[in-house]
């Protein structure tokens, strides 16, 4: 058939070059004087034919056209994205696999862009969406290796591909989705594992084949992620008795372990089947998101990598300031730390607290805010427990510096996490500062952040103070790097104390509102600000607009 269309092509380009010479021709004896005159009637029909021809050619024209193209596209061969290298393929084809698309509601939770109501509707909505979503499957991996023989080689040929199993109680796919889980064991190799697990309404498993699994696999696994969304107690029962269990020998690669628990209560908030002071961890990551084992646990030892969260905001789990303090002084190499719960029975304000070293700490950070029943627990509580060694520190605060009475009409200022922060600021190296809800006073803060680079505002009315015995930067400080202001509401004033205070070699400015001559702005005044920053050469600005939570948070 390809000789046929190159013999088609080669006799159509003939005949095309061929039409074009004797048009040619004639246009030429057309321009000679007398030489078409008195032409009989036969020619000039056959010239108006020609002519009414042209319009069905260029159809005709398009239509090869295209069908040509479609030959061409349904070759591997010819397709740019054959011709690429199988290693930048199958790095393609991971881009495509990750993240997982397994993803778990936050209900009620006002950090989360995707949280939603736990109404009774709401639920059903979401229940109803888990299905639709799980009516996708195969998953797009799986896809990558029906498209063609060759990327399904290339697919299977690589192990690290098919490293991450979903495994999801749910009714109609769990049977499919425990075989497709063994598929991928198998192309895995013997690389490490991980799991992810989830229950979905309408809810059903298999036991005995979820068992032969895990215990096929156990030996394999490098990190979990369950998603307790539904509370299905004997889904997670058969999972932690085969991985957590006391006659399970933990391998030294499991090291990653992540809960999300939405819909967590006093019933449920902890791994109640693990025994609380065995010292057979091996972990170094814990993200938990409501749903936490007991915090004496030998499980909080030795971590590099540590995120307390709350379950949502109407469910803020709780830890005591000694337990922390324990959790802490297990994991002395601590280089992660987020905490997002409530603090209990912390010493005094007026009492002396040891912090704990951690000198490999890199990042931190703090969120104490529940949307409308405001601060859980005082950020300085958080603060006076952590002494941050020499290294670089990135710092992230989501806290309310304003405390209210029981009717929200008396407001007192939180001195005591002021102070602790200043204190914080003094014993820390910190290059990145983020903060969220409420202005600490800059000129009591950066001026012990001599090698601050880095600085983000998110949701603030910004407003100064002067004359504190903190001193200014000095006139050697050098510039930030980056100045990011998020969802404030501030002046033009208040802009250039902000520069003048910090000098910045870009500012970036996000979703902003202004106060120009007593009007309220939601746009940005862009002349304005232009016409100021030109008293700031260095300074460079662009407006951008970021995400409502991800532009503030360091850690991911």
């Amino acid at each position: 058939m390809i000789e046929e269309l190159e013999n088609a092509g080669n006799a159509f380009r003939a005949a095309l070059d061929q039409y074009l010479s004797v048009c040619l021709k004639i246009g030429e004896l057309s321009l000679r004087p007398g030489v078409l005159r008195n032409t009989p009637q036969r020619h000039l029909d056959a010239i108006h034919s020609e002519i009414a021809y042209f319009s069905s050619y260029e159809s005709k024209l398009r239509q090869v056209e295209a069908a040509a193209r479609r030959i061409r596209n349904h070759l591997p061969e010819a397709v740019p994205i054959a011709s690429l290298p199988n290693e930048i393929l199958i790095h393609i084809f991971q881009l495509v696999a990750k993240p997982c698309n397994l993803i778990v509601p936050h209900y009620g939770d006002s950090e989360s862009d995707k949280s939603i109501n736990p109404s009774g509707n709401s639920k059903q909505r979401h229940e109803k969406a888990c299905s639709q979503s799980l009516e996708k499957f195969p998953t797009y991996l799986d896809n990558l290796t029906h498209v063609c023989s060759d990327w399904r080689k290339t697919a299977i040929s690589c192990p690290s591909l098919w490293t991450h199993i979903d495994i999801i109680a749910h009714e109609s796919f769990h049977l499919k989705l425990l075989a497709r889980a063994r598929t991928y064991v198998a192309r895995a190799a013997q690389l490490p594992l991980e799991l992810h697990f989830a229950d979905v309404i309408p809810f059903n498993f298999n036991g005995l084949l979820l068992r032969i699994f895990l215990s096929s696999t156990y030996h394999r696994v490098e990190s979990l992620n369950i998603a307790v969304v539904h509370n299905c107690r004997k889904f997670y029962d058969c999972i932690f008795d085969e991985l957590f269990s006391p006659r399970a020998s933990r391998p030294n690669i499991f090291t990653k372990l992540t809960t999300h628990f939405p819909m967590a209560n006093d019933r449920f908030n902890e791994f109640d089947v693990w025994p609380g002071s065995t010292n057979s961890f091996h972990f170094t990551t814990l993200h938990l998101r409501g749903l936490f084992p007991p915090w004496d646990s030998g499980a909080y030892s030795n971590l590099i990598d540590l995120r307390l969260t709350a379950s949502r905001d109407e469910r803020w789990a709780g830890i005591s300031e000694s337990q922390l303090r324990g959790i802490l002084v297990a994991s002395p190499r601590l280089r992660i730390f987020h905490f997002a719960l409530k603090l209990t029975d912390w010493q005094p304000d007026d009492e002396s607290v040891l912090p704990v070293r951690l000198d490999d700490l890199e990042i931190l950070s703090i969120n104490t805010y529940r949307a409308e029943c405001r601060t859980v627990v005082k950020l300085g509580h958080v603060l006076r427990l952590i002494s941050p060694g020499s290294k670089p520190l990135q710092l992230a605060i989501s806290h309310d510096f304003y405390t209210y009475g029981p009717t929200n009409v008396d407001i007192y200022e939180d001195d005591f996490s002021t102070e602790e922060l200043a204190r914080f600021f003094q014993r820390s190296n910190i290059t990145d500062f983020c903060s969220k809800y409420q202005w600490p006073y800059m000129d009591r803060l950066l001026g012990y952040a001599t090698n601050l680079q880095n600085l983000t505002l998110t949701s603030y009315i910004i407003g100064l103070t002067s004359g504190s015995s903190v001193p200014a930067p000095s006139a050697t400080t050098s510039p930030l790097n980056s100045f990011t202001l998020h969802r404030c509401v501030l002046s033009l004033a208040a802009l250039e104390v902000l520069l003048q205070q910090r000098p910045t070699n870009l500012l970036i400015l996000s979703k902003c509102k202004w106060i120009i001559n007593d009007t309220f702005l939601d746009w940005d005044p862009i002349g304005e600000i232009s016409e100021l920053l030109q008293r700031y050469p260095v300074t460079k600005a662009t407006f951008k607009s970021l995400s409502t939570s991800a532009d503030w948070a360091l850690i991911d």
